[in-house]
């Protein structure tokens, strides 16, 4: 909250350091704080029913107010090796800033994300938990 939100940036001595371990830690936290897991499903007609009716592909986001904060993340996020975008999000309402969201995309960049930088919060282990059930379905029977 407050202006300075909007002008937070990762410390230098993260970005300067460039080491995968401390890099992950720093993701980590800032997924654990500022993240998200959810899940999309596709009603395209070329997919079976089970795709078309049951949210299955995962997401991952990391949301900021701070341009420069994303820009730090997006930078981490390359040198790690992760596939994802990110977008701007407008908000209806003047009093509200504008919100800057990195994406994660794919059931096999989630696999590698929970392997790797894994979270701390029961919330998104959870959901990780409950999509690997539902992928199991959607591979095996429903494809």
């Amino acid at each position: 909250m407050g202006e300075k939100s909007l002008i937070v940036r990762i410390p230098s001595v993260i970005m300067k350091i460039n080491e995968d371990a401390i890099y992950k830690a720093f993701l980590r936290g800032y997924f654990d704080a500022d993240g998200c897991v959810y899940f999309e499903r596709n009603p395209q007609e070329k997919y079976g029913e089970f795709k078309k009716t049951h949210h299955y592909y995962p997401r991952a986001t990391l949301s900021s107010v701070s341009k420069d904060l994303v820009k730090d993340v997006e930078q981490i996020l390359k040198t790690t090796g992760f596939r994802f975008y990110t977008r701007e999000w407008v908000p209806l309402k003047a009093r509200e800033h504008k919100n800057y969201v990195i994406t994660i995309v794919d059931s096999e960049q989630l696999k590698v994300w929970m392997k790797e930088i894994g979270s701390s919060n029961p919330v998104h282990i959870s959901k990780s938990n409950v999509w690997k059930k539902i992928w199991v379905l959607s591979t095996k029977n429903y494809a």
